[in-house]
């Protein structure tokens, strides 16, 4: 509980010290947060080196917590055990040559070794483009959400494509949470074809369809079951939007018995002021509780095979 309360106390006075330092017209307040996330995307860019590892985008989301939400900062704090240390040191953070092959047109990226710059590494690396500045495409977000969204990613990935159970899973939750939608979001989700970075291309208005500048997370998550998880563990958008979805018939787990669990309490702080009853039971407590289950799975795996390399490396030795 003292922890809890420290956590809750830092994050306090990290708002009180942004809000003093803000501008006081909301004119100049989206400037304001531009520059705040091109001075963390830079700072994030002079830190990788060709052998950076994504533990130690950890640490550096740790050192800056002032500047991260309470969700990113316990998120970050969840990933240091030993089991999921050992995935994020074998996955490598860097910041692709102009005209390399990264599969993808992403400013922030995860890629298994699919692509010729992971082969190149020779592992599953997370990407940022050299124009990074903590401002993805033509959305807002932050530099602490894209870190750990990539992150998430390389925790939860694989065991997705190998788990047919967790598969099934997610893909119930994330047909549940579409089928909440309006039927005006539902359309304009169809019309993405499975990629939100279509969000500002579709001429919606052309379709009769009214675009919700604030609902691009929600669209984003909603796309396939790797990005439903990842937007469900770091973004305060589809957190909101997921925590109001009531579902019925799975109950989640309420006592603070781990990290994991004081990361859901201060989720729901975050949410709802106020922490939520078993009634209360959401689609994003069960999100969570999937997307856990997975980066527990994967990391356990991870670890048995490293360990089963070590026996087999002293072995022939």
């Amino acid at each position: 509980l003292r922890a809890f309360m420290v956590d809750i106390s830092d994050a306090l006075k990290a708002t009180d010290e942004q809000i003093a330092g803000a501008p006081s017209r909301m004119a100049d307040l989206e400037k304001y947060n531009v520059n705040v996330r091109r001075k963390l995307g830079e700072k994030l860019l002079n830190t990788i080196t060709p052998t950076t590892n994504a533990s130690s985008l950890i640490d550096f989301i740790l050192h800056n917590r002032d500047s991260f939400t309470m969700p990113v900062i316990s998120l970050a704090q969840h990933f240091n055990s030993t089991y999921i240390r050992n995935i994020l040191d074998s996955v490598g953070v860097v910041v692709p040559e102009e005209g390399e092959d990264i599969g993808t047109t992403s400013a922030a990226f995860y890629s298994g070794l699919n692509t010729e710059l992971a082969q190149k590494q020779g592992r599953p690396v997370i990407g940022f483009s050299s124009n990074y500045d903590g401002h993805v495409g033509t959305y807002s977000t932050s530099v602490g959400e894209d870190i750990l969204h990539e992150t998430t990613h390389a925790l939860t990935v694989e065991i997705i494509k190998t788990s047919k159970s967790l598969r099934d899973a997610i893909t119930n939750l994330r047909l549940k949470a579409i089928d909440s939608l309006g039927e005006n979001d539902r359309r304009i989700l169809l019309s993405l074809r499975g990629d939100a970075r279509r969000f500002h291309e579709v001429p919606f208005s052309a379709f009769g369809l009214s675009r919700n500048e604030n609902y691009m997370d929600v669209y984003y998550g909603l796309t396939n079951n790797n990005e439903f998880i990842a937007n469900a563990f770091t973004s305060p958008e589809m957190q909101e939007y997921l925590s109001a979805v009531p579902l019925e018939g799975i109950k989640v787990e309420s006592k603070i018995r781990t990290l994991w669990d004081r990361f859901k309490k201060i989720l729901s702080l975050t949410i709802f002021n106020r922490p939520i009853t078993e009634r209360e039971t959401t689609l994003l407590d069960a999100a969570l509780e999937v997307g856990h289950k997975a980066i527990e799975i994967q990391a356990r795996l991870t670890y048995e095979d490293m360990a089963y390399e070590a026996r087999e490396r002293s072995v022939n030795a």
